[in-house]
């Protein structure tokens, strides 16, 4: 089983390294810039809500940000199972 585990973890890692690489390219692509640590951490997480989908002047930028929440919502769920993953690897080992 611990294997089986390993197995799925690197895939897990690296199928969340691609999401933030997309995430990166994608917020690049809408606003133009990225600028410093902060921002990039802003274009990994960011989440936009209703408010903010309200205020789309286009069908583009509405499907961008369905897009980017999509994204966001799988980040989220694999950062989940890396931390799962963490916490079973170390119960199952000692």
């Amino acid at each position: 089983m611990l294997q089986l585990v390993g197995s799925y973890y690197k895939w897990v890692v690296l199928l969340s390294g691609m999401l933030v690489v997309l995430k990166l390219v994608l917020a690049y692509w809408y606003y133009g810039k990225i600028q410093g640590v902060i921002g990039i951490f802003y274009a990994i997480f960011k989440w936009y809500g209703p408010y903010q989908r309200e205020m789309a002047e286009t069908d583009q930028q509405l499907n961008y940000m369905r897009l980017q929440n999509l994204v966001s919502l799988v980040l989220y769920i694999l950062i989940a199972l890396i931390v799962v993953f963490n916490f079973v690897v170390r119960y199952l080992v000692h």
